[in-house]
């Protein structure tokens, strides 16, 4: 199991997501206050008002199962492929809630952080593992046709 290289991928992708709590996705300069948006809360520093984003935490950590899940399934590899796929469509969704935030909100300036970078990573560390999984499913198909 530990021995594929898309295990370690997708264990590394496991450690991304957790990382991503934590981490902000951009920071707003609304009026004179500074708004800081992360997958777990928004907090307004002028006002000092914490909104918890309970849509967004829910997706991380359906993110986060989902992907340990397909690290331990690896004797199915379409099934691990199929969840790949989905694993990039729901980052991809947790990037638009994001974005969705950002702009319905009335600002003067933003900055992207660190989270958005992570999320980048997160969609290519998926698409490799899609990658090397669909690589050993041929190699085994191959091995099949041989006998």
């Amino acid at each position: 199991m530990i021995q594929r290289i898309q295990t370690f991928f997708l264990l590394v992708a496991t450690l991304l997501q957790a990382l991503l709590l934590k981490s902000n996705f951009y920071s707003l300069k609304v009026e004179l206050n500074n708004v800081l948006y992360s997958a777990w809360q928004s907090i307004n520093t002028g006002s000092n008002e914490i909104h918890t984003n309970i849509l967004h935490i829910v997706l991380q950590f359906l993110l986060m199962g989902i992907t340990l899940y397909t690290v331990f399934i690896y004797k199915n590899r379409p099934q691990q492929m199929k969840l790949c796929m989905y694993l990039i469509l729901g980052t991809l969704l947790s990037f638009a809630f994001a974005l969705y935030n950002l702009f319905t909100t009335n600002y003067s300036e933003y900055h992207f952080a660190f989270g958005t970078y992570i999320i980048s990573i997160l969609v290519i560390i998926y698409i490799s593992a899609y990658f090397f999984i669909r690589k050993d499913d041929n190699l085994v198909k191959s091995v099949d046709r041989l006998r």
